[in-house]
């Protein structure tokens, strides 16, 4: 069957992402659940990447940081000036 992991920028699998969505496969969940959770968890290990910060080590401030990103639709990318929501708030959340 087809699936989705997550990779790093060399191609290697990110082994927490990766853990989460062999859970949420064992689990049952939809292929397209188990596409939308690896899809969000790519934009994460992106940010963190950008942010220099190991996924163990988070803060508030990070998530919040993130969540602006995921809104603008600039995640890893240096912005300047108003960014423009790229998401609906629904999914965001």
């Amino acid at each position: 069957a087809v699936t989705w992991t997550v990779v790093d920028d060399v191609g290697s699998v990110i082994d927490p992402a990766e853990a989460f969505l062999e859970f949420a496969r064992s689990a049952g969940y939809s292929p397209n659940t188990i596409r939308g959770y690896a899809t969000s968890l790519s934009l994460w290990w992106t940010h963190l990447g950008g942010e220099r910060r190991g996924w163990d080590s988070v803060t508030a401030a990070d998530l919040a940081r993130f969540m602006s990103a995921v809104r603008s639709g600039h995640v890893g990318v240096p912005s300047i000036g108003v960014r423009v929501p790229a998401r609906a708030e629904a999914t965001v959340n």
